[in-house]
């Protein structure tokens, strides 16, 4: 039986395992299979693709997959104010990689394989209105099957049933109207793993390009003075942190980092933090370590008191809280959420100048998700961080583009 404080259904066998993941998070995790009964949904790279930015030769699902593996595992999220689990609840379907979620171009009602109206997205950082499905479930039959609604109203359509990966023909779309053969769905279960009591990862700043630096002038002649932070953080601490100084560097190159922590042991059961800070500053690199590790350390204390507490899902939400700001995205990048607060709190020098933060990040992770993200090798991620408004007379905003990565092992 799939149970919940929200409600219930009886079925035999239980295709999602249902869990808490604190108080107003309730998650089905599992592989959505196609109605020819054979192939499941893949969320190709584990999400992370969509628009013109992915290409016309990367859509974002396929739907050939004939076994589940990291790729075809999804989370589906129940929506704040939803129907209770069971026919009409509304979810948002997140990913394998944590952090991205399956975006309904428009909302729904798109068809084409062109990259500007491409059906689906997978690289949605937060939930939306587009990033909404409604999932009805009939439980009448066994398996149960289900149709996955837009909030147009539309459905998905699993091209020719499914066994689809060509970007000449989506293979999911969204302008159905009706529930016809190639709109049913069903769920199936995750291949059965042994929970890992500890396993070592590794993890990397790699390196960030400079799209644009936030310090400039009129003649073009200014640079930016960089330096970075990274630390990892298991459950409560104490962190593993790094800093180092980048010097000058300018808009169009791209400048290796190379902080690494090796060997750090995580359990399925485990909470990961991982943060990266970049900042420009004038102020020597005495003062630029102090501000960065002043940063660092307010995150990872304010973490650690929300995992103590027992906060699970609500943890976004609860870390600006703590750190008197916006909700803080723990997928994605957190320039945006964190600049003010940065300023205001931590930055202790006059800002006279262009000095300033140009990447942040925050990323929370179980150990169970770290899994499953190494699971085929090294999991990577490449971040936009758009800046922050720059003083008058520095020229453009920043905007930084930070790799990290982590392995097993």
């Amino acid at each position: 039986m799939l149970t919940g404080t929200t409600g219930s259904i009886d079925r035999d066998p239980d295709p999602f395992n249902f869990s808490e993941k604190g108080t107003d998070m309730k998650t089905l995790t599992g592989s959505i299979r196609t109605s020819n009964g054979q192939n499941m949904l893949t969320a190709v790279n584990g999400g992370g693709l969509g628009g013109p930015d992915s290409g016309s030769g990367l859509v974002a699902l396929h739907t050939d997959a004939a076994t589940a593996a990291a790729w075809e595992t999804f989370r589906l999220i129940l929506r704040q104010g939803s129907a209770p689990i069971g026919p009409g609840m509304t979810f948002a379907l997140q990913t394998s990689s944590g952090r991205n979620y399956l975006t309904a171009v428009d909302g729904g009602g798109v068809s084409g394989p062109n990259d500007a109206t491409c059906p689906i997205h997978t690289d949605a950082a937060t939930q939306g209105p587009w990033e909404t499905f409604t999932l009805n479930i009939d439980d009448s039959v066994n398996p149960p099957t289900l149709t996955i609604q837009t909030i147009t109203g539309n459905f998905l359509t699993a091209v020719n049933g499914g066994g689809v990966k060509s970007p000449g023909n989506p293979p999911i779309q969204s302008d159905a109207t009706a529930v016809n053969a190639w709109e049913v769905f069903s769920l199936s279960s995750p291949a059965p793993q042994a929970a890992v009591a500890s396993q070592p990862y590794s993890f990397t700043l790699q390196n960030f390009a400079v799209n644009h630096q936030r310090a400039n002038n009129f003649l073009g002649t200014e640079e930016d003075t960089d330096y970075a932070y990274f630390s990892v953080m298991v459950n409560g601490g104490p962190p593993q942190t790094q800093t180092r100084s980048m010097g000058n560097v300018s808009g169009g190159n791209t400048y290796n980092v190379g902080l690494t922590f090796s060997s750090i042991q995580v359990a399925d059961t485990d909470t990961v933090t991982i943060q990266y800070h970049v900042i420009n500053s004038g102020g020597g690199e005495q003062t630029a370590n102090n501000i960065l590790l002043q940063i660092g350390e307010k995150i990872g204390t304010a973490v650690a008191g929300l995992i103590a507490t027992g906060i699970g899902g609500a943890l976004g939400a609860a870390l600006g809280a703590a750190l008197g700001t916006a909700v803080v995205p723990l997928v994605g990048t957190a320039l945006g959420a964190l600049s003010g607060w940065i300023m205001s709190e931590v930055w202790t020098v006059v800002n006279a100048d262009c000095d300033g933060p140009v990447a942040s990040a925050v990323h929370i992770y179980s150990g169970a998700q770290l899994r499953v993200l190494t699971s085929t090798g090294a999991y990577t991620s490449s971040e936009d961080n758009p800046g922050i408004n720059s003083p008058a007379g520095c020229g453009s905003n920043s905007d930084y583009t930070v790799v990290w990565s982590v392995s097993a092992g």
